[in-house]
């Protein structure tokens, strides 16, 4: 079972937000500004936590952080 709490830390600090402000229904266009970069620092982050490997391009159909964990229990292991 994937640590919802750490998912949401994990999202805050890429995208350099309070913790409060990300939880598990926080939609992640309304966390902030997403861009490419952005995408790729969630996914770096997520692959680094939780010793998974998401494909480059997972996070663009990604709508909330349950999506995100939702994801992560899907992905490959590393």
């Amino acid at each position: 079972m994937i640590d919802v709490e750490k998912v949401c830390a994990t999202i805050a600090i890429a995208l350099d937000l309070p913790a409060v402000d990300v939880r598990p229904e926080s939609r992640l266009a309304d966390l902030a500004e997403l861009d490419s970069l952005s995408l790729v620092e969630i996914a770096t982050a997520i692959d680094g936590d939780f010793q998974v490997r998401l494909p480059g391009d997972a996070l663009t159909e990604t709508l909330s952080v349950n999506d995100v964990v939702r994801m992560i229990e899907h992905a490959p292991r590393q």
